[in-house]
């Protein structure tokens, strides 16, 4: 019963491992583009485009548009949505 504890063990400690080397990974690549962003505790980067703000975070790629409601993955499909609010805007 030991070895399937160990095994959890492990298994939560590289998971850990994982979700912070890929929130440093985003912050940094955050802070590279020109995009307006926040900082905030546990991962969470608040990205200002136009009047809309959009919540990122960072352990799990995810993001959260708080005017439209809409959720998506990824940093690619990130950028896509910010290029097209950035087109209905007309601040690019």
């Amino acid at each position: 019963m030991s070895d399937l504890g160990d095994y959890w063990r492990e298994a939560k400690q590289a998971n850990k491992t994982h979700r912070e080397r890929q929130s440093i990974l985003n912050v940094e690549w955050l802070l590279s583009t020109n995009y307006e962003c926040e900082l905030k505790a546990n991962g969470l980067a608040v990205i200002t485009v136009g009047n809309r703000k959009l919540d990122f975070w960072t352990t799990t790629n995810k993001w959260f548009d708080r005017k439209s409601h809409k959720y998506g993955e990824g940093r690619c499909k990130l950028v896509k949505h910010i290029e097209r609010l950035e087109g209905l805007d007309g601040t690019k």
